[in-house]
């Protein structure tokens, strides 16, 4: 009777011994709840631009607890920062990171992967007035012998490079000047240190203020050339996919704000992004050339790696399409679809996403 005894009580240890375990697994995944069982997620998203718009849109109005989110903003405004962001998993999602520098990690041995758009074009190609006439073809002529400010690997750089490439310009005519950042490339323009320069969304203004007359907008010869793309840690992503699929019908349905609800997108943007009012409404509506879709844009991405590889910024090392995952977008939008499949903007999505993916 002792020795049943005892090997019940030992049989009871070890259950409670294996619900123990079992309940380590539960407890580790409902840490990752809040109080009302949402889900914790935190992005980084820049505060300087409306690059990050859709993110914002979406935590303001309420989408992303629609979604059973608990979302995180974390104010991140460099590529350095988002990348280390992502790399350590300090964050779920870094939103307004460029196309380029990523890429360049994932080449050093990171695994960064595009999911989403965020912002398309937005940069301008700025120059005194009176040298406007001689540059504003843009060709092989106009350009040969020329100086060209710009900040390394941004839009308006490798967007230019890869307009020239595809017209047979060589670039070895042109000489790239890298500066430290878009004042330092109005005030090379203004004393004519450079020929004409590129300036990012935020400071167009500031260049004509200054005294400066645009060129040309990165879209008359680029049209959605990818300035900033959501990017996300290849593991996290085979971890939990359904988290970014939520996340992305959260960022389709801000977009659907955003392209129908003009005083509520203000409003929002207006509690995070730090830059004058006048700026932001300027950036999101009244000055145009830029585009805030959340279509990843495979075709555009690999086309500005492949420019980045011929100018040397890339070392073409990786095959670009394993870091960039369209399924996910077209699955929250696909979801989004059947739900409302009369939507005009999510149809209007579905057309982009066909045009610029497949």
């Amino acid at each position: 009777m002792k020795r049943i005894r005892r090997f019940l009580a030992l049989l009871l240890v070890g259950v409670i011994g294996l619900s123990g375990c079992g309940n380590k697994g539960a407890s580790t995944q409902n840490s990752k709840k809040d109080s009302k069982g949402l889900q914790k997620v935190v992005i980084g998203a820049g505060n300087t631009s409306v690059a990050s718009a859709t993110e914002v849109i979406a935590y303001y109005a309420g989408i992303f607890e629609e979604e059973g989110l608990d979302v995180e903003l974390t104010p991140l405004n460099s590529n350095p920062d988002l990348i280390a962001a992502v790399t350590t998993k300090k964050v779920d999602w870094a939103a307004g990171g460029g196309t380029i520098m990523p890429l360049c990690s994932d080449e050093q041995g990171e695994e960064m992967v595009v999911i989403s758009g965020n912002m398309t074009e937005g940069a301008a190609l700025v120059a005194l007035p009176e040298n406007i006439p001689a540059l504003k073809n843009l060709d092989a002529e106009s350009l040969k012998g020329k100086k060209f400010g710009t900040t390394r690997t941004t839009t308006g750089d490798i967007a230019l490079r890869s307009y020239l490439l595809h017209n047979g310009v060589d670039l070895r005519t042109i000489e790239f000047v890298e500066l430290a950042d878009a004042n330092t490339v109005i005030q090379s323009v203004l004393k004519g240190e450079v020929d004409f320069g590129n300036v990012f969304m935020t400071y167009r203004s500031t260049a004509v203020d200054e005294g400066l007359e645009i060129l040309a907008h990165v879209d008359d010869y680029f049209p959605g050339a990818p300035c900033c793309r959501t990017w996300a840690n290849k593991s996290d992503i085979e971890a939990d996919r359904d988290l970014y699929v939520k996340i992305l019908r959260s960022q389709i349905k801000a977009y659907r704000i955003y392209k129908t609800d003009k005083e509520r997108t203000k409003e929002y943007l207006k509690k995070y992004i730090k830059v004058d009012d006048k700026i932001i409404d300027s950036q999101l509506y009244d000055y145009g050339h830029l585009g805030l879709s959340p279509d990843p844009g495979k075709k555009v991405v690999e086309d500005f790696y492949n420019t980045a590889v011929e100018a040397g910024f890339a070392d073409g090392s990786i095959d670009v399409d394993d870091y960039i995952d369209t399924t996910i977008y077209k699955d929250a939008l696909d979801s989004l679809l059947k739900e409302e499949p009369d939507d005009a903007i999510y149809k209007e999505l579905l057309e982009e996403y066909e045009k610029n993916n497949t």
